[in-house]
């Protein structure tokens, strides 16, 4: 909530972020018109049935891919995980975006990736249909939970 945006807002990190986006976004925009990348559309809504439950989520960019298909793109603006607490989580979450691109708007992407917007790190996913069960169980267990 309100409370919570003002207790960041008023940390260390919180006050210097608006100086870190003003020196680092342009160059992350750069990048991103050099890369001729097409979003067909942003911040769009799925929901996805895994057995009882029913999953909201969001997907900040999807891109039309210049091969065909589509990729998905999550933005963070928090500093990136440390090499060695990267991970599951944000894999599951990418993960999860495709299953939910799949069955809500019946797209198959070709991967999704995690953009720390600030930082310039990326981080990607690619297709794995083994992956699916996995996704549906990982949510399955947290709903139950």
């Amino acid at each position: 909530g309100p409370r919570t945006r003002e207790r960041v807002a008023e940390t260390a990190g919180g006050r210097r972020a608006p100086a870190r986006a003003g020196e680092r976004f342009p160059a992350y925009h750069d990048r991103l018109v050099r890369s001729r990348t097409r979003p067909v559309a942003v911040e769009r809504d799925f929901t996805l049935t895994v057995g009882p439950h029913r999953v909201h989520g969001r997907i900040d960019r999807i891109d039309a891919h210049p091969a065909g298909g589509h990729q998905l793109i999550d933005y963070k603006t928090g500093k990136p995980p440390t090499a060695g607490a990267r991970g599951d989580a944000d894999d599951l979450v990418l993960r999860l975006y495709m299953l939910g691109a799949r069955e809500a708007w019946n797209i198959e992407p070709r991967g999704a990736t995690l953009v720390h917007i600030l930082d310039g790190d990326t981080r990607g996913v690619h297709p794995d249909a083994a992956d699916d069960a996995s996704v549906v169980e990982a949510v399955r267990d947290t709903a139950e939970g």
